[in-house]
């Protein structure tokens, strides 16, 4: 297979992280290696008092918001019908919609507020929110959530609301998310008189011993168990699952090199180099075969993903699938893609309160039940909607709620949250994954070597911020 430049691996980086995830509005776009005329960081953020808004009725807002989102353009589509519909409620409310490839989403947001004219709401992840807020960049909600009843924090999963409180403040309301679970071709299983991993799950063996075991038992030459895809949200599950953790509870060292998470990292390279029933799609190469493609020609038998396969996966008619939780190591986890809406601090103060309706009803019930319902490719992060994301009569997954079972019941989590998780973190990181997975390197020095890169890296982050 062909190498990539350096250049190219880190555009890479961001669109494994971002195109399969974040065309599903349910991750982050990893920060661009370096924004033109970025502005500069300031050397101890102070909090950023924001204008008070008074929450007006419902029709009676006038202004203007100019809204930025990643994604493909069908959901940009998606996007535009909801424009509508609020325009039916505020229909003095100008909007300036507009979507940026996912690809490039980052370096266009830090662009357009180094030139002076950001958006006044957008679609975030959290390194992208952790560096605008430190910058002052973003509005804080705090005043907006306080004098309006119409939407509050608890309606969300605390989970997810979080990493949106930066020093104290809160700088985004949750978009909807993705929580990972391991879809499965059931006519696999049930052809070699094998429990399916939804039944293994019912009845308490889901283990990640048998998970080895029945990904041995259905590989083959032509097909295999399971693929391990390039991207924090598939390895650092494993690492959760041990009961690792890849950063300290500070999120300010990373503990790659711990017991713990050097465990889990060895029982993912004996699925791939030892039993050889796992795939490893490796970082920096072209010509491989995702998971998705793979699981929809019946080449693997489960693979890792969250809701954004369902509108792909509901066309498969040569097999039947359906979802299970992850397999428990020795707890139960899995990662859960994200993303925020935020406000501009310079948005104009006649334009807050336009801007806020719209972060309110992209993000609240009625938003999220207009965009997420039925086939939709995200999960919502308003409680109580869990029965929205039913499929349509005779459509997998069957098994549906499992995709709020991280979220209801505990186990769910997000990209770590060090200072800016920027692109290179996620180069060592994949690189360390590479080393490992591809053979080249045992656990004990792979770690080794990366663990002290990685914390350079966070430490003179840290500097650049004043933290």
């Amino acid at each position: 297979m062909e190498k990539l430049t350096r250049r190219q691996f880190l555009a890479f980086v961001s669109a494994a992280t971002g195109a399969s995830v974040l065309a599903a509005c349910g991750g982050q776009p990893t920060a661009p290696a370096a924004p033109t005329a970025a502005p500069e960081a300031p050397a101890a953020p102070t909090a950023v008092v924001a204008t008070p808004a008074p929450a007006p009725a419902a029709g009676s807002v006038t202004g203007k918001t100019v809204w930025r989102v990643w994604g493909t353009e069908a959901e940009f589509e998606r996007f535009k019908m909801l424009g509508d519909e609020f325009k039916k409620q505020f229909p003095d409310i100008e909007i300036d919609l507009a979507q940026i490839p996912t690809a490039q989403y980052d370096e266009k947001i830090l662009s357009e507020f180094a030139g002076g004219s950001p958006p006044n709401s957008m679609h975030t992840g959290n390194a992208l929110m952790y560096q605008l807020a430190l910058r002052g960049q973003l509005r804080p909600m705090d005043d907006l959530l306080a004098s309006d009843t119409a939407i509050k924090l608890d309606d969300f999963y605390p989970a997810l609301n979080a990493p949106a409180n930066i020093k104290g403040q809160v700088y985004g309301l949750p978009v909807d998310c993705n929580p990972m679970v391991c879809y499965y071709n059931a006519d696999m299983f049930t052809s070699r008189g094998l429990k399916t991993p939804m039944e293994e799950y019912e009845a308490g063996t889901w283990t990640w011993e048998r998970f080895q075991a029945v990904a041995s038992d259905l590989s083959s030459d032509d097909v295999k168990g399971f693929q391990i895809d390039t991207w924090w949200g598939p390895t650092f599950s494993w690492i959760w699952q041990n009961a690792g953790e890849p950063f300290d509870d500070t999120n300010q060292t990373c503990t790659l090199d711990s017991a713990a998470c050097k465990e889990a990292i060895a029982f993912m390279r004996t699925l791939v180099l030892d039993d050889k029933s796992v795939i490893y799609n490796p970082s920096g190469t072209t010509g491989a075969l995702g998971s998705d493609a793979l699981f929809q020609s019946g080449k693997l038998a489960m693979a890792s993903f969250g809701r954004w396969m369902v509108p792909s996966f509901k066309t498969i008619t040569a097999f039947k699938w359906d979802i299970a939780p992850l397999p428990k190591g020795k707890q139960m986890a899995a990662a859960v893609p994200a993303a925020w809406q935020t406000m501009a601090s310079a948005t104009a103060p006649e334009n807050i309160a336009a801007t806020w309706e719209w972060v309110k009803f992209f993000c609240g019930k009625e938003g999220q039940t207009f965009r997420l319902s039925g086939d939709g490719n995200a999960v919502p992060s308003f409680r109580g909607l869990e029965d929205i994301i039913k499929p349509s009569e005779g459509i997998p997954p069957q098994n549906y709620k499992l995709f709020s079972a991280p979220l209801n019941e505990g186990y769910g989590r997000w990209q770590p949250f060090v200072t800016q998780l920027d692109t290179e973190i996620l180069v060592q990181t994949t690189g360390m994954f590479d080393l490992i997975l591809n053979g080249d390197s045992s656990v004990d020095d792979a770690t080794a070597e990366f663990t002290p890169k990685i914390n350079e890296i966070i430490t003179a982050t840290r500097k650049e911020f004043g933290l």
